[in-house]
C-alpha cells in the first residue's frame, strides 16, 4: 500500500495516460495505485516487474530465461506445466539467425542426439529471428513446456549450425524443471 512516503506520478498532459519511470528501482515487484487526493486507493493496483540486466550479449552469448534467478550457469528454475516462459538469447557476433537454433532437451540428453529432429519427438527447438529483425543478434522467444514430462529437468541451449550438417551448443544455458499445473 502506499504512504505519505511515496512518489506520486501525475497524468501527462494528455490527462489519459501516467508516465512512471523505473531506471531507478531495483528489479522486483510493484504496484501502482490510482490515488484520488489524500483518500487511499480503492482499487487493486496495476502490477509491474523490473528485470534485472540481461545476461546475454554477443560478447557473451547464450540463453537465459526471462525473470529466473541470476545464480548460476545454468540457472534452473521451476516452471508450471502449461507454462510459456520467454527465453532471451544473443547469437556470437557475426553469425546469421539462420544458422542459429535454440533446443529444449531432457537434462542429460546426449550431445549427439541434440538435433532438430529430435526436439521434434524429445523435447522442442526455437528458431531465433533476432531482436529488431535479421541482423540483430539477440532477442526473445517464447517457449512451450505445455507437452513436456512433469518432473523432469530440462536444459534450454543456443546452437549453432556447422557447414557439415551438425550443430554445437554455444554460450550460456538455462534450465528448469517441469512441475505439475497445480500442486
Amino acid at each position: 500500500m502506499p504512504t505519505s512516503a511515496s512518489p506520486a506520478h501525475h497524468f501527462n498532459s494528455d490527462k489519459v495516460t501516467i508516465a512512471i519511470p523505473t531506471s531507478q528501482l531495483a528489479p522486483g515487484v510493484y504496484g501502482a495505485w490510482l490515488q484520488r487526493g489524500t483518500a487511499p486507493p480503492y482499487r487493486a493496483p496495476m502490477m509491474a516487474t523490473i528485470l534485472p540486466p540481461p545476461l546475454v550479449s554477443p560478447a557473451n552469448p547464450g540463453v537465459e530465461i526471462v525473470g529466473a534467478s541470476t545464480s548460476g550457469n545454468p540457472a534452473n528454475v521451476g516452471l508450471r506445466e502449461g507454462s510459456n516462459p520467454t527465453v532471451r538469447y544473443c547469437r556470437p557476433s557475426g553469425v546469421a539467425a539462420a544458422n542459429t537454433w535454440i533446443g529444449v532437451f531432457a537434462a542429460g540428453t546426449p550431445s549427439d542426439q541434440m538435433t532438430k529432429d529430435n526436439a521434434d519427438v524429445i523435447g522442442f527447438w526455437l528458431k531465433t529471428p533476432g531482436g529488431g529483425g535479421e541482423n540483430e543478434p539477440c532477442g526473445e522467444a517464447e517457449a512451450y513446456a505445455s507437452e513436456l514430462t512433469q518432473g523432469q529437468e530440462y536444459q534450454v541451449l543456443l546452437f549453432k549450425n556447422a557447414a557439415n550438417g551438425t550443430a554445437t551448443a554455444v554460450g550460456r544455458t538455462a534450465a528448469f524443471t517441469l512441475t505439475p499445473a497445480l500442486p
